[in-house]
């Protein structure tokens, strides 16, 4: 099977190679899954186009798909939704994590985001991920 081009436009503001497994701790490269792209990073990068718009400025993605083995290495999460294709860590340059994690949750109270349902804050970066639920399951693991 071919590869589709990694520089492949998802939305406005977000491509497929934004979201690749790169090579790091050991580990080789991993595309992003390519069956998973309509129905998992599409959407996902929708409601990352709401939050963008809301904040008017480029969101950085830390960490989009990981393969199984890497999530156990750097200890994510046991059913981490990264390993899914479901997930993205997030940030921007001129915000602490709070400010947008602050920002992602009224966009959420408003509901203007439509699926993502998992928000996390830490101290670098907050977490968004479409997670099969109703309703919104949020945690702060910042250090304290």
């Amino acid at each position: 099977m071919k590869l589709l081009a990694r520089n492949l436009i998802l939305t406005a503001h977000f491509t497929l190679h934004e979201f690749d497994l790169y090579p790091k701790r050991g580990f080789d490269f991993k595309p992003y899954p390519e069956e998973w792209i309509d129905d998992r990073l599409r959407p996902l990068c929708l409601d990352l186009e709401v939050i963008r718009a809301r904040i008017d400025e480029p969101i950085l993605i830390l960490s989009g798909y990981r393969t199984r083995e890497y999530n156990i290495n750097i200890a994510g999460a046991d059913q981490s939704r990264h390993i899914y294709g479901e997930a993205a860590d997030i940030t921007v340059r001129s915000l602490p994590s709070w400010k947008l994690f602050m920002e992602i949750l009224e966009l959420h109270r408003e509901k203007k985001l439509t699926r993502i349902r998992g928000l996390g804050i830490y101290d670098t970066h907050c977490h968004v991920d479409i997670r099969a639920t109703k309703r919104l399951i949020s945690w702060d693991l910042r250090k304290k």
